[in-house]
Formats: structure tokens, C-alpha cells, sequence
């Protein structure tokens, strides 16, 4: 009897050192670090990069709070650049639409923002997204924003990404990574004069 009762203070005692804190349990950021699955010269692997540093992040989201991912713009001006091939402006636009499929993998309630009010369908395509502002379903309740900047640098980009609380504007989580020139473009074909960016072929 006494053995019993010893083994079963033993038992007790074990359940309480090893169950789970359930408040700290539902404070802990879960995160999957995904390896880039692509070649290192490919917009795709760094973009997994750059998602692999903001989610290893010890930040806590509100519950089913929405996320929305905005376009990565110039450092300088906060704006893309207005060429239309241009490798920034090309770089800004992908790096959105890759950490969206980014956010998505890590189980975060993505917000697409440029949703039309009706489907538009022409004889040749379907619409369902669009950047014109009149053209857009009413506002739906966005907590949090991803966004970031693109710098330039000799034969590179620094890019810096950033997701905001937009109730406080704080700044929940932060990455940096460099992104080679050539990742868009051969080096043959990108060529940097003057602090300028020029493409010289197709």
C-alpha cells in the first residue's frame, strides 16, 4: 500500500512538472521555417528568405487578425519606379505577390485589399483584381501590414521588409537580405551607370 501510494505521488507530481503552460502556450508565435526550394538566383529563393526572417520573429498576432502584403518601393521616394520593365519596379511587385503564397504556408489569415466589387470578365480574360481604388470591394478590417523598401547598391539590391500593426504603427517584425542584380536579369544584360540601372537586351 505504501508503494502505491508513493508511485502515485510520483505520477502526480510528473503530470504537473511537464503539462503545458496553456497561456504561454497560446502567446508562442508557431513558426515553419521553410528552405528555399529553388536556385539561389531565382526572386522565389530570396523572397523565402526574407519569410523565413520575419516569422523566426518572437512576435504575438492577435487571433485571426488579417495580414495584408503591400508592394516593395524605392527607399528614396517610397514609390516604384515609373519604368515599366525596370528591375525594382519588377523586384517590388513579385516580392508582394511571393510573400503572400510566404504568408499563407506559415497559416496567417492573408487580406487581399484589391479585390473588385464584381468579377469583370472581358472575351479574353477574368478580372477579379484591380488597383483602381473605385473599382474596389468596401474596406474589410486589416490589422496588420507587410510592406518593406528596396535599395540599390552596385551589383544588388538591399531589400527590407517589415510588417506593422496599423492600430500603433509599431513594427512587429523585421528582415534584411541582399538580392543580386543578376537574380532578374543576366549580369549581360543589366548594367548600372551613374547610380543608374539600365537593361541592355531581352
Amino acid at each position: 500500500m505504501r508503494v502505491s501510494m508513493i508511485c502515485l505521488w510520483v505520477a502526480i507530481l510528473s503530470g504537473c512538472s511537464t503539462a503545458p503552460n496553456d497561456e504561454a502556450m497560446a502567446n508562442k508565435q508557431m513558426v515553419r521555417t521553410v528552405a528555399p526550394n529553388s536556385q539561389p538566383n531565382s526572386v522565389h529563393y530570396y523572397t523565402q528568405r526574407i519569410a523565413n526572417q520575419l516569422f523566426r520573429s518572437r512576435f504575438a498576432l492577435k487571433p485571426n487578425a488579417g495580414i495584408a502584403i503591400g508592394t516593395f518601393t524605392q527607399v528614396d521616394t517610397l514609390l516604384l519606379n515609373d519604368t515599366a520593365n525596370h528591375p525594382l519596379r519588377l523586384l517590388g511587385l513579385q516580392l508582394e505577390e511571393g510573400l503572400i503564397t510566404a504568408s499563407i504556408g506559415q497559416g496567417l489569415k492573408v487580406i487581399e485589399f484589391k479585390t473588385r466589387a464584381n468579377l469583370t470578365i472581358k472575351s479574353d480574360q477574368d478580372l477579379m483584381l484591380s488597383r483602381d481604388v473605385s473599382k474596389l470591394k468596401a474596406s474589410t478590417k486589416i490589422q496588420y501590414f507587410l510592406t518593406g523598401t528596396l535599395t540599390e547598391q552596385e551589383n544588388g539590391v538591399v531589400v527590407n521588409a517589415r510588417l506593422i500593426n496599423i492600430d500603433n504603427n509599431q513594427v512587429m517584425a523585421a528582415a534584411t537580405d541582399y538580392v543580386p542584380m543578376d537574380t532578374l536579369w543576366s549580369s549581360s544584360k543589366v548594367k548600372l551607370k551613374q547610380n543608374s540601372i539600365y537593361r541592355t537586351g531581352y
